[in-house]
């Protein structure tokens, strides 16, 4: 909260297309909890697949590449690298629909989750950028590195600005959820046309 309240930004008064910050932050939060139900389901299919499959599969490429491979290193890594993307596709459903509800309940708290694992999405994407860039200049291949730079760089401007209309949206809500606090008192048609100026 403490970044949300006090880093000063630019913040996108509306989102794509002329639509609201609100209706946007919608648009991406049914969009997330698509994409999550979609990964989560895709990482049942590879549930299903046990050790000793991963292990083979390790074995086949060993022999394709003519190398030594630790399979047992190799099996462990990939069920590893599996549960831990379906935990994140999980995590990833919750948050998302906890901003659908934030959103739709004007409840702040329970957009702030995703305004703070996107924050961290974005430091890991920076850090992924500069190691493959530095990984392609390392290798010599220039244009390439490059190409990766402008690439990546552009997903990275798109996922900024998504992060930037979801923190505006926080910031309206919240700015909405104080105001129907402290105008309790106030007659209901006096307090929709406070609620309509804002």
């Amino acid at each position: 909260m403490f970044l949300v309240n006090t880093i000063k930004v630019w913040e996108p008064k509306t989102c794509c297309c002329g639509i609201s910050v609100r209706v946007g932050t919608l648009v991406i939060g049914w969009l997330g909890l698509i994409s999550s139900i979609f990964s989560l389901l895709s990482w049942l299919r590879f549930v299903q697949i046990s050790y000793d499959d991963f292990a083979e599969v390790c074995k086949e490429a060993a022999n394709e590449i003519q190398q030594h491979i630790d399979v047992d290193v190799c099996a462990t890594a990939a069920v590893s690298i599996i549960a831990v993307s379906g935990v994140c596709s999980g995590l990833f459903v919750i948050i998302s629909a906890l901003l659908l509800v934030g959103v739709n309940k004007n409840k702040p708290t329970l957009i702030l989750p995703f305004i703070v694992t996107h924050g961290i999405e974005i430091v890991l994407s920076c850090l992924f950028i500069l190691l493959g860039f530095a990984l392609f200049l390392h290798e010599g291949i220039v244009f390439a590195a490059f190409i990766f730079l402008l690439v990546s760089g552009m997903f990275l401007a798109l996922e900024v600005y998504l992060f930037l209309v979801v923190r505006a949206c926080y910031k309206e809500v919240k700015q909405h959820a104080e105001c129907m606090g402290s105008e309790s008192n106030i007659p209901y048609m006096e307090k929709q046309d406070i609620l309509y100026k804002i």
